[in-house]
């Protein structure tokens, strides 16, 4: 003699646990916000680039004229010390 055992699904409830469409809706719903997330923090990191790429243009200006004013103080030199021994 064997003892049967009956297993029931659960009664379908409205405050049960949600449907695989619901949570899957629910995922795609969090994934697009992760998303754009992401594309925010994108759009801010190419701000930044654009930035850097501006400042290191303008470090390469003012490095190139306090390279002219360098020549310049040098000629400057040379003239005064060349009028001195005149």
């Amino acid at each position: 003699m064997h003892n049967l055992i009956l297993c029931q699904a659960p009664e379908k409830d409205e405050d049960t646990a949600p449907s695989t469409e619901e949570r899957l809706l629910s995922i795609e719903g969090r994934l697009d916000g992760i998303q754009s997330q992401f594309d925010g923090i994108q759009s801010e990191l190419n701000g930044l680039r654009c930035r850097f790429d501006n400042l290191d243009a303008r470090l390469d200006a003012f490095i190139s004229r306090f390279g002219n004013i360098e020549q310049l103080l040098h000629t400057l030199v040379g003239t005064a010390s060349a009028g001195s021994a005149a």
